[in-house]
């Protein structure tokens, strides 16, 4: 606690010479840069008490839990687009920041970990109230005191901590939690939302029942149109670990999303959710791929009961693989249809060995492999 009180003068110290250094930048005297009493300007000093702190610091963040900090980003440190004066208090903030929140986690340090964890939560730093939720899933949440602070801070300012107890629920697959859950969905933050979606998903998938489902389905399929590409992503793959049949008709939608992940997850879900209504618009999409590879879409419905596109598309590739007309057309074909359809095109993998491009063969001797 004595190295606390003497970090806490320096910092101290470090405001009064900020506010020094702010006073002579702003001053029109010509003197700006004379030197105080001890023959250095008041920048220097600054930066030599900034270093002393930081370096204290930094050794108590180490055994203290240093994931934690800092408090305060400084990713602006150093560019020339930051005037001095705004350097010094961001840079005064920052300390503070840190020694408040060092200051909190060494008072905790004699606790129970589970009046610890609870001491955390009501912390004015947003990184101790998260490990605060850290520990108490840990410790299980299956004490109803600790899954009712874990829920209120479902409603906390600051998205990490929000995003660290739906974690946490969906952790500990806390069924009762899904209503207060399914509120943030509509949350300001695209990472609240996105992990509230999966989240959500984790615990319906293991617990809930279809009824549950059903209830918070359409909340979900709104989030297919979210602005955030994560968000969407995580949209397209709950509803097919869902299996919500309702969610053909976005799906296909998001096939035709700018994004390429959002539509291999939506591909994904549509084979997942196996409903035949969506062999229609796939057939559709197939004849116009788009952003999609024509052999996904084959395989998607061939998943689906629908294998007449695939065969079709793989003998094509079979056929490129064999005569392709240069060595990157046989390469591509090769690694496509391997991952398509390698078992049942084993003899043409093989003959592929005797290719005249060594690239191909390479690439046949690598999926030959694989396959055993």
């Amino acid at each position: 606690m004595r190295v606390l009180v003497i970090l806490s003068s320096l910092v101290i110290s470090c405001v009064a010479l900020g506010m020094t250094v702010w006073t002579l930048q702003s001053s029109r005297s010509s003197e700006a840069g004379h030197a105080m009493e001890d023959g250095r300007a008041p920048q220097t000093r600054l930066h030599d008490l900034e270093r002393r702190v930081e370096n204290s610091l930094s050794m108590l963040e180490e055994r203290n839990g240093a994931l934690l900090l800092p408090e305060v980003s400084r990713d602006n440190e150093g560019e020339g687009s930051v005037s001095e004066p705004r350097r010094i208090e961001e840079r005064v903030a920052d300390l503070e920041a840190r020694l408040e929140v060092l200051e909190f986690l060494m008072e905790a340090q004699g606790e129970d970990p589970v009046t610890r964890g609870r001491s955390y939560l009501v912390s004015r730093s947003w990184r101790v109230r998260r490990e605060g939720i850290r520990m108490l899933r840990d410790l299980g949440l299956d004490d109803p005191q600790n899954l009712d602070e874990i829920l209120r801070l479902l409603n906390d300012p600051e998205p990490e901590v929000r995003e660290e107890a739906l974690k946490a629920l969906g952790d500990e697959e806390k069924i009762e939690s899904v209503s207060r859950m399914t509120a943030l969905l509509a949350d300001g933050a695209p990472g609240v939302r996105e992990e509230a979606i999966e989240s959500l998903a984790e615990i319906l998938v293991e617990k809930g029942s279809e009824a549950d489902v059903a209830g918070i389905a359409g909340r979900i399929l709104e989030r297919l149109t979210d602005d955030d590409r994560d968000v969407r992503e995580e949209a397209a793959e709950a509803l097919g670990r869902l299996k919500v049949q309702s969610a053909v008709d976005g799906l296909v939608r998001c096939l035709e999303d700018p994004e390429e992940q959002v539509r291999e997850d939506a591909l994904e879900s549509l084979v997942r959710i196996k409903n035949p209504a969506a062999i229609g618009p796939l057939r559709k999409l197939y004849a116009d791929p788009g952003g999609m590879e024509p052999i996904a879409v084959a395989a998607a419905l061939k998943e689906l009961g629908d294998d007449e596109l695939f065969r079709r598309e793989t003998t094509r590739l079979a056929r490129l693989v064999s005569v392709g007309e240069n060595a990157q057309i046989r390469w591509e074909a090769l690694k496509t249809l391997a991952e398509y359809a390698g078992e049942d095109y084993r003899s043409v993998l093989e003959e592929a060995l005797q290719d005249p491009s060594a690239i191909v063969r390479s690439e046949a001797e690598k999926v030959l492999e694989s396959l055993r």
